[in-house]
């Protein structure tokens, strides 16, 4: 069985360098030419910088409503300043007009994410940029383009890859995305050379998108979170052995992607979340499945 890969490691932050590290973001969205005062980073920042000031570990009333809420709003600040945070690796060798393009997209948002089905673009657009920073971070070049597809990501070894990334809103969901990742991947890997990879975000479908997980020690967590990405990608890998969901050969590898955010009790502090898990889509039988191994072990060493 393929392993995952492309994990990047869980960073501890304490509250003064999170917020630091907040502040430098919002500098740099300005260099951009992205103005953030007004918009949800805006509120984003005022929350952080007063549960900043808390002293910790503290204990969260959860059955008193306001407490309840304005204790999820600084849990979705934290995770949507992770994921930004996260990207900006990717934000240097970019085409500036195209990447202050989609960072107006991402701070536009609304504060709280869109509930149930409902279409939320500017946390996609930000899953996507999280994703071509993970990819860089892992030795690919990655450009972001001005047309509707996402991302493009290559390595010398490897060659090119056309990136397609969807944020399923639930379980029940995923075989659509699937669908729809299939047919943008065909479209796109038409070019000679050219081969997909399928990002499914899972942050929607485990509850870290506006309830950012709690856990009461960092062994409990890290427990979770591998059980988690190993039974997401797990059932990626399944479902595209599927007649209908097949993305092989067309697209070797799925990924589930997790950017974000807990808050570990014991240690008093969130904890970040960088993870894109990978798996080959090539059935057990398939004749290029050693090929494909290969490039796992490739992608495994950058």
């Amino acid at each position: 069985m393929i392993q995952p890969t492309n994990r990047l490691p869980i960073t501890h932050s304490s509250f003064p360098d999170f917020l630091a590290a907040c502040r430098e973001t919002l500098d740099r969205l300005v260099q951009v030419g992205v103005g953030w005062k007004g918009t949800r980073f805006d509120m984003y920042k005022r929350t952080v910088e007063e549960m900043a000031e808390l002293s910790y570990p503290r204990s969260v009333n959860l059955e008193n409503k306001d407490e309840r809420e304005k204790d999820r709003f600084f849990r979705e600040a934290a995770s949507q300043f992770s994921q930004l945070n996260v990207s900006t690796a990717l934000w240097e060798k970019q085409d500036q007009a195209v990447l202050a393009s989609k960072l107006k997209d991402v701070v536009s948002g609304t504060a709280m994410p869109a509930k149930g089905k409902d279409w939320d673009p500017s946390r996609n657009a930000l899953a996507e940029l999280a994703t071509g920073s993970l990819l860089e971070r892992r030795g690919f070049l990655v450009t972001l383009t001005s047309a509707k597809e996402d991302l493009i990501a290559r390595s010398p070894s490897l060659g090119e890859f056309a990136v397609e990334v969807k944020r399923p809103a639930s379980e029940e969901s995923i075989e659509n995305n699937l669908k729809r990742l299939r047919s943008q991947l065909k479209q796109r890997c038409k070019r000679p050379g050219c081969m997909g990879l399928a990002v499914v975000a899972i942050d929607r479908i485990v509850s870290l998108a506006g309830s950012m997980a709690r856990s009461q020690t960092e062994f409990e967590f890290r427990s979770t979170l591998d059980r988690t990405m190993e039974e997401q990608t797990v059932k990626l890998r399944a479902l595209v052995q599927r007649r209908d969901l097949r993305l092989f050969p067309t697209t070797p590898f799925v990924a589930a992607l997790l950017v974000g955010t807990v808050f570990v009790d014991d240690l008093g502090m969130p904890v970040q979340i960088g993870m894109l898990s990978m798996r080959s889509t090539a059935s057990l039988d398939a004749m290029d499945q050693e090929r494909v191994d290969r490039m796992q072990r490739q992608l495994s060493t950058f």
